[in-house]
């Protein structure tokens, strides 16, 4: 099933023996698109102390509630070693912060990929210091919303929000909301038709031309995602020349 970020962002998070908190972000990986991530603030309970909770902890998402129930603890969280909530995330921090937690950490995208089966690792050596000083590929969902998007004639719009589907939490779409170039309507782009993200210029750029996008269904977040309206994607996105 596919979640929507900005969605998920106003549920709230239930450890296994009480309420946690409130997702404030998530944190993605440019490699593999994938959500690495949330951003939690965990309120007065621990003095709005942000934490970053891995889909390693997602146990279900109950929509009815509002709520997204985790297989963790708010005293594992407690207890758990510092781990930045802004970025760039330490390499040493994450190692540190899946061992308490009993996960098993790969590293980052480009050296290997992320496992968050429910296994022990042991100690990791020392890192270098690329590795202290963080992962490159990890980015917020909060910052890049609001990104422009550039096909290869022209401007079409922004980054709204997130699509990422439930299990491995993989990005299948960004929306796009079109706002002066086709007003009032929002579509949706595969990360497959990213040709570049300028992080310095805040854009994204697609290698796709205009007429896909236009051409594209509209996307309405208030309608559940169905097969059919799966199936008309499909059709336009692959069923033709970009």
């Amino acid at each position: 099933m596919l979640w929507s970020v900005n969605k998920l962002s106003g549920f709230r998070l239930r450890a296994a023996d009480g309420d946690l908190g409130k997702p404030k972000d998530c944190f993605f990986d440019d490699f593999h698109w994938t959500i690495r991530y949330l951003v939690a603030d965990t309120g007065t309970w621990l003095s709005h102390r942000k934490v970053l909770v891995a889909p390693s902890a997602f146990a279900g998402i109950n929509e009815a509630e509002q709520s997204l129930q985790l297989s963790i603890s708010r005293k594992q969280v407690e207890d758990s070693p510092p781990i930045e909530a802004d970025l760039p995330v330490s390499s040493r921090r994450e190692q540190e912060y899946f061992q308490h937690f009993g996960w098993i950490w790969f590293g980052p995208p480009g050296a290997g990929e992320i496992s968050y089966a429910p296994l022990m690792v042991p100690a990791a050596p020392e890192p270098a210091a690329s590795e202290r000083q963080g992962d490159p590929h990890l980015r917020s969902c909060r910052e890049v919303a609001g990104y422009r998007i550039h096909t290869l004639d022209t401007h079409i719009g922004h980054v709204s929000d997130f699509l990422a589907e439930d299990g491995r939490w993989t990005i299948q779409y960004l929306v796009v909301d079109t706002g002066n170039w086709w007003p009032g309507k929002k579509v949706l782009v595969l990360p497959g038709w990213i040709e570049r993200v300028s992080w310095k210029a805040t854009e994204v750029r697609l290698k796709v031309t205009a007429r896909t996008i236009q051409e594209a269904p509209e996307f309405d977040s208030s309608v559940p995602f169905t097969k059919e309206y799966e199936e008309r994607l499909a059709r336009t996105y692959f069923g033709k020349s970009a």
